[in-house]
C-alpha cells in the first residue's frame, strides 16, 4: 500500500482540527417556521437551547435572542434592543388557557393575550397590532409560547399585518 503524501496528511489533520475545536451551535436551526397559508416558502429556522430561544442572520426576519428566567419572565434582546416579556400580575382570565402578557421593548409597552389549546396558541395584540396563530411542538415553545409572540410582533417572521385573521404558523423540529 502506497505510503500518503504528506501533504495530503496535513489537510487531513488540519481538517480534523478545525472540526473537533469548533464552536458548537447547540440547537442552532433545531426548528423551521413556515406559514400555514403559504407553505412554499422558504422557512424560517430557530434554534433552542434550554431556556434560551434565538434566531439570527439569514435564518430570521429580525435577530432574536430570548431567555426564560426564573421569575417567569423572558428577557434578551430584539435586533439589538432590549426586551422584556413577563405575565401580567393579578389577571382575571376566563379559563386557564387564556394568559395575558406585557411586552416591554423598543416599540414601547404593548398586552397581549395568549389562548393557548393543546398544539395551537393564538395570539392576539389587538386588531390594530395584529392576531396570529401557532402550531408548536412540544418543549420550551409550548411552555412558554409568550416567546413566539414576542419574536412574531417584532418581526421575526415577517411584517404582522394588522387587522389580518391569516396569520398562521407551523412551528415543526427541522428534520420532520
Amino acid at each position: 500500500m502506497p505510503a500518503l503524501p504528506s501533504r495530503l496528511v496535513f489537510l487531513l489533520a488540519a481538517a480534523g482540527l478545525l472540526f473537533a475545536c469548533r464552536t458548537p451551535q447547540r440547537g442552532a436551526g433545531a426548528l423551521a417556521v413556515s406559514p400555514l397559508y403559504n407553505p412554499a416558502v422558504t422557512p424560517l429556522y430557530l434554534g433552542v437551547d434550554g431556556p434560551h430561544l434565538f434566531a439570527h442572520g439569514p435564518d430570521a426576519n429580525a435577530d432574536v435572542d430570548l431567555e426564560e428566567e426564573q421569575d417567569g419572565c423572558a428577557r434578551g434582546t430584539i435586533n439589538g434592543n432590549p426586551i422584556e416579556v413577563c405575565p401580567v400580575p393579578d389577571q382575571r382570565a376566563k379559563s386557564d388557557s387564556v394568559k395575558a402578557f406585557r411586552l416591554n421593548g423598543p416599540l414601547g409597552t404593548r398586552t397581549f393575550t395568549l389562548d393557548q389549546r393543546g398544539d395551537r396558541v393564538h395570539v392576539d395584540f389587538g386588531i390594530t397590532l395584529g392576531r396570529a396563530e401557532f402550531i408548536v411542538p412540544e418543549g420550551l415553545l409550548r411552555q412558554h409560547p409568550e416567546m413566539v409572540a414576542a419574536a412574531w410582533f417584532y418581526g421575526a417572521f415577517g411584517i404582522p399585518r394588522s387587522g389580518s385573521e391569516t396569520q398562521a404558523y407551523l412551528i415543526r423540529p427541522r428534520d420532520s
